[in-house]
């Protein structure tokens, strides 16, 4: 259980997300479904050794198996659907990106830091890794920066916390429009 455990832990701590991430989980899991599968063999030994209801017993093992296949197959389709979907609008979000900021601009965002960093030739920096204090020693007078962030989540679910302070700084600052 801690080879699950301890990973999640470390995972609720970092500030971003990919669906790559519960992979490093799998052995783990792996581990506990064969227990789980070592356990049913041996009930289901004493099972058979004590009725006539062999092929019954396979049968019920057999439809729980493709049961669950089934229900992993549907829930892992839409997640990964919406995996697509993301990464495609992140990536047509970079191409729109690519196409209005200035090579010789600096791009401040959060959550796409990634995406811009490997789909352009810009100069990215992430939001959630800066302060004030060096959002300001960044400053040059006479240079554009830009901002790309989606500022309801900045407002809601990153309240007093580094993003929000940070965009609050460069928009009462640095007059950000």
């Amino acid at each position: 259980a801690g080879w699950a455990v301890l990973p999640y832990l470390f995972l609720i701590g970092i500030p971003y997300q990919n669906i790559r991430f519960p992979l490093i989980v799998f052995p783990g899991v792996a581990v506990l479904v064969g227990y789980g599968f070592e356990w049913i063999a041996e009930q289901s030994k004493n099972l058979i050794r004590k009725t006539n209801y062999r092929q019954f017993v396979w049968l019920v093992i057999f439809s729980v198996v493709i049961g669950g296949i089934g229900q992993t197959l549907a829930a892992g389709n839409s997640t990964i659907n919406q995996f697509i979907k993301n990464q495609q609008r992140d990536k047509a979000t970079a191409a729109w990106v690519a196409e209005r900021v200035p090579e010789e601009a600096m791009l401040y965002t959060f959550g796409l830091t990634l995406t811009l960093k490997h789909y352009t030739t810009l100069d990215v920096y992430e939001l959630y890794y800066e302060t004030p204090a060096t959002l300001a020693a960044k400053w040059r007078r006479g240079q554009e920066d830009y901002l790309l962030i989606n500022v309801w989540n900045i407002e809601k679910q990153w309240k007093g916390r580094e993003p929000q302070i940070d965009y609050h700084w460069l928009r009462d600052a640095r007059g950000v429009e």
